[in-house]
């Protein structure tokens, strides 16, 4: 029964990757389960096996983005890196997302922004979920380095942004040109240091 359970769980990784770059070439909203079926070279018989519907896939990936985002986060925190350090690795986790073809949140988030295109509730919330979390874990992270953010900066304000600059990898993906430069150190110094010129 081993190869059994071995091959549904192949069969089921082919539909999510197959989905995956579907929505990156036609979005969430105009992607159809035949693409889907077609890119895995399978049927609807096995799509409809594992997803009762495209939408129930999406939650499945956003599920899975979510558990790696976990992973990452957890990881960091456990190398013991220093403050900088330690926003380099999680502005690098970022630009891999968005440099990797499996780019999903701002395939999803692009294609919600775009004239008439509602994001289902349940998605909408599933991805709000994933935001609250990622800033529960910045939040850890940067409570546990507080010795070394200024007095006069709370907490909540510095997480909001260092999110809000770090998350500029995923606009520059939906609104900026391709060749845009994506460079953690860049990104880390800038919001350590600022970006005027010193006088």
């Amino acid at each position: 029964m081993g190869w059994k359970n071995e091959k549904a769980k192949q069969s089921k990784k082919i539909l999510i990757e197959a989905a995956i770059e579907i929505f990156s070439q036609n979005g969430v909203h105009a992607a159809n389960v035949d693409d889907i079926v077609d890119r895995a070279g399978c049927s609807k018989g096995t799509f409809y096996y594992y997803f009762e519907s495209k939408e129930a896939l999406v939650l499945e990936i956003l599920d899975i983005a979510t558990e790696k985002m976990k992973s990452s986060y957890a990881a960091t925190l456990e190398l013991d890196l220093d403050f900088k350090e330690s926003l380099k690795k999680l502005t690098q986790g970022r630009i891999a997302v968005v440099s990797n073809k499996q780019n999903f949140f701002p395939i999803i988030l692009s294609g919600a922004m775009k004239k008439g295109h509602r994001m289902p509730p349940n998605i909408r919330e599933k991805m709000f979920a994933f935001m609250k979390a990622d800033i529960s874990y910045m939040t850890e992270l940067f409570e546990k380095s507080q010795t070394e953010i200024r007095k006069d900066i709370p907490i909540k304000t510095a997480v909001m942004l260092f999110s809000c600059m770090s998350d500029s990898v995923f606009r520059s993906k939906m609104f900026c040109d391709s060749d845009i430069k994506l460079d953690a150190d860049m990104i880390v110094s800038a919001f350590l240091n600022g970006i005027a010129k010193g006088k």
